[in-house]
């Protein structure tokens, strides 16, 4: 039986899964550290007039959610917040604010538009879903949790490999053919 060897690395030029990939939602974000999201300045422009107009968070909402749907003439068909907690690492997720913000803020706003045809006619359950999947894959993407890998044979020829990975468990799904099961993967590890 010929044997393989897995190696992974860090991807230090991974595509931003949010602004480079076609993703149907609206992640408009304000950070005066960061450059987040996909929104447009005139997106940042609104949410600014919209913050400046609210007297709380859910004032905010509504008048973001009619400033947008103006704009785009579109209607909203899901709005939550956008949120940032930042201590060792950055994590960006959806949801009303809560309890403690300490380290924690709201920094915008997740849309999704009645013409997107993802996720239309879906329940609310299965649009907080696909957004918390997209806004992991987007964390581990600014804290540089982004892999690649290559799988060669004993001789050093390339049999598999790529980039853009963003956790073990895809990357034994790559190898499962050559390492037998995926719980195996980390048998054959070379870091």
């Amino acid at each position: 039986m010929e044997k393989y060897n897995i190696e992974i690395s860090y991807d230090n030029f991974a595509d931003n899964p949010i602004s480079e990939y076609n993703t149907d939602i609206k992640y408009i974000c304000q950070s005066n550290r960061y450059d987040l999201g996909n929104g447009t300045e005139t997106d940042l422009e609104l949410l600014k007039e919209a913050f400046n107009e609210a007297e709380n968070f859910e004032q905010f909402r509504t008048i973001f959610k009619r400033k947008i749907e103006k704009y785009y003439s579109k209607k909203v068909i899901y709005i939550d917040f956008l949120r940032k907690y930042e201590h060792s690492s950055v994590k960006i997720y959806a949801g009303i604010p809560k309890g403690d913000s300490f380290d924690s803020s709201v920094i915008g706003f997740c849309i999704v538009f009645n013409d997107n045809k993802t996720l239309y006619r879906k329940k609310q359950a299965i649009k907080e879903a696909y957004i918390y999947e997209e806004l992991e894959r987007y964390t581990k993407f600014l804290n540089g949790e982004v892999f690649n890998f290559s799988i060669t044979n004993d001789n050093g020829e390339l049999i598999e490999g790529g980039g853009n990975v963003f956790n073990i468990e895809d990357i034994a799904r790559y190898a499962s053919p050559y390492i037998g099961s995926i719980d195996d993967i980390y048998k054959y590890l070379n870091y």
